[in-house]
């Protein structure tokens, strides 16, 4: 993380004497001690921000004072100057700094801002980026059509010229996703602030910004993200925040004035400087407690790690510490070295772990009362009856409580006497809550905590019968009440639930539902304090039809099957084409060489491309590249793509058929083909990604008997497989460069291969992924798989054997020995690269006390000479050596413009190189099953996973050449694992794949039905996976325009059932006069919208003329809105409805029109389109007290965010 400099005056008044000597003291400062960068605004004809109208003046003063640092405007009001103007001016300082020079553009806000421009203010988004094209072309020497003093045209250019080649820019953004995006597209840098967002909100808008920079041909790593932070460090903690607070609670009271206005503009009557002087005091303190604990850099150095860490991992690459927000010049000054000890810190930490703060033994709240409180270890010295979490959840599943995997959120648990202990974390989209708000999914699962304290009973006779019932009617326990509910602190992303149980009342009554339990529940963040208090929990049993876990069948939804289907030959489109040119990265095998006769035939010319380890003495007509070379592929591409050379029509990639035999297949020579196939094929697209050329050639891989179609018993040629794993990525990633995967029928000749090749070539056909089989064409569909595994009940395991995993000591590995040991496995080996952490020893500790015996053994399964050791050891120590599970992997996100060689070769090793290590070394063992996991990304193409997606496609051939030889294999391509996963390190990524519709399923429940194959020798390959194909399906296809998913039904059964079946609502509205139904319609439109966008019930209704995605609604959020209106209104609606239609205004009229057939209230003189606030809006705003804390907070946080120019 790089650490610069930012001022912006909190008034003219703050700084006595000499008004700049801070800033170029500081600047001197930062320049002496490696900071990046001095951040000065642009602000006119206010007291908050004065010090700074003109920040090229300024930063020519700063040029002379210092000699490394950059000079950043942060920012220019973009649409109150001409870019003739700002490139001169800037260009000018760029020489007296040596080019050092940088500028953030910006809107503007305050309309005071443009008092000399009132014509600019209405305009001024769309001004930001029109200018910032001038300014770049004006800045590279290119020259301006203006009109002269006489009226003449002329043109101009700048003077003096610049130092630096290009003008660095950046673009100021805060609220609005839509800026984040726009700065992608155009490849400038990001400005931001954390004022009115949270650290996860930003960093989701920070992944749009860099998708958009890959989108559109810029680095998405690239790009700069700096931050501002307001900034005060030294070395003793309270008395740091004690210094700022006064200074900055004044600083937020000299502004609120300006917040009237804002308040209006939102909706909001209101004028927070009426509060009574004693209230508007508590409100500033008590923001200023949550903005420097989470927002703002205000502690010692250790302290501040923490949010520093949280950065780091959302992609913030620089933080701009703001240093003048009331604080005098002699104590910022002071504190500078304290500063610069955080800026060496941070640069030396490298990977970083969260910090803690120490435990506390008492909480004081706002009215410093003490709260006593126990601490979490002594409660954990009381409760040491530890349970299993995941056997709990099984129970209450047992008993009719269906939980979704995301919301079981104990992790841990234990028991005490009338009393238990928790620890939470949530999953995914239900995750804790933002500041002082607390979701309904964290509070279950905390109560859940108190009715574990009946765990024992429950466990030891299960769960309170009604004698009257049959044994399948069960109760459970629910909440009716409680006392009281109070919230201390914010929660974090992490909670222990302490619950004691103070009453339990059974009726006399036969009615098991009339059973009554109460208690507390104390709910501690993860540093020990306090944070909630619920008092009075009261549960009541209710009877509920339940099946045993038991008796439960597996669910035959989860099961589906890539199929390759017959169909016939498309024909070739009868009209002509130019002549063009055909890049053939030719194979030894004859098939280029036919395709290369049969294109020349007609007319077209052909540059063959050969492989070779050595590029010289190229043949004459021929070109040599060796294939790991990058270099050799990008100045070729940028030879044959050069602009006025003749269009090139398309490139083959042909290289995949000179692969090593199956039969012959070694190590060395796996190695070696992926460096001829996937290898090369990476660096040629990004060398074709990189042209300038307009129209982009499409490039098509072709490989042979790579793919199972039907009975098939050849060996598969699983050299060639990743290649197609990379390629489905590409055609989702990089759609520009993409044509489509071809594989070849190895029983042709190769003049027929050609011809069919050529035919494909020339249709335009949608199909991008063909198998040739039979003389026929297959395309590839993913089916509900009619196969059935046996019950997990009847899976049961030798105990007398050994089974094997590698990656045994992740997530993953664990849970695969635990479901093993409840199999019937009595000796297990895990097998990992490194020695087994504390939290690893532990689990298998676990393990062993329930009679299974655990080796643990350190290897690389790429390493031939680790593994057959291990393996020695294992046959030599334990029992024979019976099942493989083979989950070891890497999991890194990329985009395809940035793997880099060794990225590939990190990600094929396990999974290419370990997986052909274990077949080898087992191949005498007589193994009873070979089961690996492979993962979504090479069934989906899923973005930024090629090299991972082109890793596991190994293991999904890999399992049908198995078959081949006689042998037992099954890879699994596995969706979303709950608790962690290769594609979900992190809350944020299980929130985004449940959000497409890929649900959490747990990895005991995977195994239970992976595990029913085990025995069944015609079942290779199987994707388990819960899809809400509702969600999945219509984004799948809408942005890769697929056909993958053509035979999955995307409604469910819920949604299928509901189409013609009108709400009666609607029917209700019909009934209304015309003129007041439109009304309805426009409300019920915004309440349906504040519900998807996860508003709280009292949050006031936004303007219906707003912009759904200005609101933050994305495309996974319109799709959810499309299908709840379908449901809703019993019809079938387009895809794209919510794109089409994009705020609430539009889409009225569209469902009033077009859906419900009324005629439109839009022209009638009797209504107006609502702009105005709703009725609960205003009466939500007539008085400050009827306004949450929250609200306010988030009216000042928006304020303090427009005055950085917010977009």
């Amino acid at each position: 993380m790089k650490f610069g400099l930012m001022f912006f005056a909190s008034s003219e008044d703050a700084l006595v004497g000499d008004k700049y000597s801070l800033v170029i003291d500081s600047a001197r400062f930062a320049d002496q001690h490696g900071f990046s960068s001095i951040w000065t605004p642009e602000r006119h004809f206010t007291q908050f921000g004065s010090l700074y109208p003109n920040p090229a003046v300024l930063n020519a003063a700063l040029a002379r004072e210092t000699q490394r640092i950059r000079l950043q405007a942060g920012s220019v009001v973009m649409p109150l100057h001409h870019p003739l103007e700002v490139a001169e001016s800037w260009s000018l300082v760029d020489n007296l700094s040596n080019g050092r020079v940088g500028i953030s553009l910006a809107p503007g806000w305050n309309p005071g801002d443009f008092a000399t421009s009132p014509d600019k203010y209405s305009d001024r988004h769309q001004a930001v980026f029109t200018n910032l094209e001038i300014l770049r072309k004006l800045w590279q020497g290119e020259s301006l059509k203006v009109t002269d003093g006489k009226g003449q045209p002329t043109e101009v250019r700048i003077y003096p010229t610049p130092i630096q080649p290009q003008l660095p820019i950046w673009i100021t953004a805060a609220g609005n996703p839509q800026t984040y995006i726009k700065a992608g597209e155009v490849g400038a840098n990001l400005l931001t602030h954390l004022l009115d967002q949270e650290v996860e909100t930003l960093g989701e808008k920070i992944a749009l910004y860099r998708q958009a920079r890959a989108r559109n041909g810029h680095d998405p790593e690239a790009g700069i993200v700096s931050l501002m932070l307001h900034t005060f460090v030294g070395q003793d903690f309270e008395l740091v925040r004690e210094q700022a607070r006064l200074p900055y609670c004044n600083y937020l009271k000299a502004n609120i004035g300006l917040l009237k206005g804002l308040a209006q503009s939102r909706g909001h009557d209101v004028d927070i400087s009426t509060l009574p002087e004693r209230d508007l005091n508590d409100f500033v303190n008590f923001l200023y407690d949550r903005f420097a604990t989470s927002r703002g850099l205000i502690g010692t150095p250790e302290t501040c790690q923490n949010l520093l860490a949280q950065l780091d991992r959302i992609g913030v690459n620089e933080v701009a510490c703001l240093l003048d927000f009331g604080l005098s010049k002699e104590l910022i000054l002071q504190q500078l070295p304290d500063l610069n000890q955080l800026r060496e810190e941070d640069q030396g930490m490298g990977n970083r772990e969260l910090l803690t703060g120490n435990r506390k033994q008492e909480l004081v709240t706002s009215h410093q009362s003490v709260i006593p409180v126990e601490s979490l270890e002594t409660i954990r010295l009381r409760c040491q009856d530890q349970r299993n979490a995941r056997e709990f959840y099984q129970l209450l599943q047992g008993h009719g409580l269906q939980l979704q995997a995301t919301y079981q959120g104990i992790q841990n648990l234990w028991l005490g006497e009338r009393e238990a202990l928790a620890q939470i974390k949530l999953s995914g989209e239900v995750a804790f809550g933002n500041g002082f708000q607390v979701r309904a999914a964290v509070l279950d699962a905390c109560h859940q905590v108190l009715g574990a304290t009946l765990l024992g009973k429950i466990l030891s006779g299960g769960m309170e019968t009604d004698t009257q019932t049959t044994p399948e009617k069960m109760s459970l326990y629910l909440p009716t009440g409680l006392k009281s509910f109070q919230i201390y602190e914010s929660l974090g992303t992490e909670v222990w639930s302490h619950a004691v149980l103070r009453h339990h009342q059974s009726s006399n009554s036969s009615v098991a539902a009339q059973e009554m339990i109460e208690g507390d529940i104390y709910i501690f963040n993860s540093t020990g304090n306090l944070v909630v208090k619920v008092s009075g929990l009261q549960m009541q049993s209710t009877t509920v039809a339940g099946q045993s876990t038991s008796q439960k069948q597996q669910d035959p939804n989860l099961l589906y099957e890539l199929q390759w289907q017959p169909q016939p030959w498309v024909e070739v489109a009868s009209t002509t084409t130019e002549p063009g040119v055909w890049l053939i990265f030719a194979d030894q095998s004859g098939v280029s060489q036919n395709v290369i006769e049969l294109l020349e035939a007609q007319g077209d010319t052909c540059w063959i491309i050969n492989h070779s380890e050595n590029s010289q003495n190229q043949p004459q007509q021929q070109i040599v590249v060796t294939p790991g070379d990058q270099t050799q592929m990008q100045q070729l591409m940028s030879q044959a793509l050069a602009p006025g050379h003749p269009l090139c029509r398309g490139i083959l990639h042909l290289w995949s058929l000179d692969v090593t035999p199956s039969q012959a297949t070694t190590l060395p020579s796996l190695q070696q083909d992926q460096t001829l196939t996937v290898t090369s094929f990476l660096h040629l697209v990004q060398a074709v990604s990189q042209t300038a050329q307009a129209q982009i050639p499409p490039i098509w891989i072709v490989t042979q008997d790579v793919q199972q179609v039907g009975s098939e018993t050849t060996p598969r040629s699983i050299a060639q497989a990743p290649i197609w794993g990379l390629g489905r990525v590409v055609a989702t990633e990089l759609p520009k460069v993409w044509g489509g995967l071809v594989d070849l029928d190895g029983d042709n000749t190769p003049e027929v291969s050609a011809k069919q090749l050529l035919h494909i070539l020339q249709t335009s056909d949608r199909e991008d992924q063909i198998v040739l089989r039979q003389g026929h064409p297959h395309i590839l569909r993913l089916v509900k798989s009619q196969k059935t595994p046996v019950s997990p009940q009847s899976i049961q395991l030798q105990p007398e054997a050994t089974y094997a995993i590698t990656g045994g000591f992740g997530h993953f590995g664990l849970e695969s020995a635990k479901w093993l040991a409840k199999k019937g496995a009595k000796s297990l080996a895990l097998i990992g690269r490194r020695t087994p952490s504390s939290p690893v020893q532990s689990a298998i500790k676990e393990l062993e006390k329930t009679g299974v015996q655990v080796l643990v053994v350190e290897a690389d399964v790429s390493d031939v000479t680790g593994m057959t050791e291990a393996i020695a050891t294992i046959q030599s120590t334990c029992p024979p050596l019976k099942g493989i599970f083979h989950i070891a992997g890497l999991s890194q996100q990329n985009l395809l413009t940035n793997i880099t060689t060794n990225d590939m070769d990190a990600m094929l090793r396990p999974k290419v190189f370990g997986t052909w290590n274990l077949h080898q070394l087992t191949l005498d063992l007589h193994l009873d099953f070979f089961f690996s996991t492979s993962s979504m990304s090479p069934v989906f193409g899923s973005q930024g996973l090629g090299h991972y997606a082109a890793a596991n496609y190994f293991l999904d051939i890999f399992a049908h050449y198995r078959h081949s030889l006689g042998l037992p294999a099954l890879t699994v391509n596995v969706g979303a694992l709950a608790g962690g996963g290769m594609a979900l390190a992190s809350p944020a990524g299980e929130k985004y794949t449940t959000q497409i519709g890929l649900n959490l399923t747990h990895p005991s429940d995977l195994l239970d039905v992976a595990g029913g194959f085990f025995s069944q020798a015609d079942v290779a390959n199987m994707v388990i996976a819960d899809m809400d194909w509702s969600l999945f399906k219509p984004l799948y296809e809408g942005t890769t325009g697929k056909l993958l998913l053509g035979q999955i039904e995307a409604q469910n059964s819920a949604t299928q059932a509901k189409i013609g079946q009108r709400d009666i609502l609607w029917q209700q509205l019909e009934t209304l006069p015309e003129s007041e139904r439109y009304q309805q319609v426009v409300t019920h439109l915004q309440q349906e919208v504040a519900n998807i966008l996860g508003y709280s019930a009292n949050q006031p209704l936004f303007n219906p003329e707003v912009g759904f995605f200005d609101l933050g609604m994305d495309s996974l959020l319109a799709v959810a809105f499309k299908n709840k209106l379908e449901n809703s209104l019993g019809s079938s609606l387009p895809t794209v409805l919510i794109f089409e239609h994009p705020n609430v205004i539009s889409l009225t009229e569209y469902i009033i029109t077009e859906v419900l057939q009324w005629e439109s209230a839009i022209d009638d003189d009797n209504v107006q389109p609502v702009s105005q606030p709703s009725g609960l809006e205003t009466e939500l705003s007539q008085t400050i007290q009827e306004l949450s804390e929250q609200t306010l907070e988030d009216l000042i946080n928006q304020k303090l965010a427009r005055a950085l120019e917010d977009d």
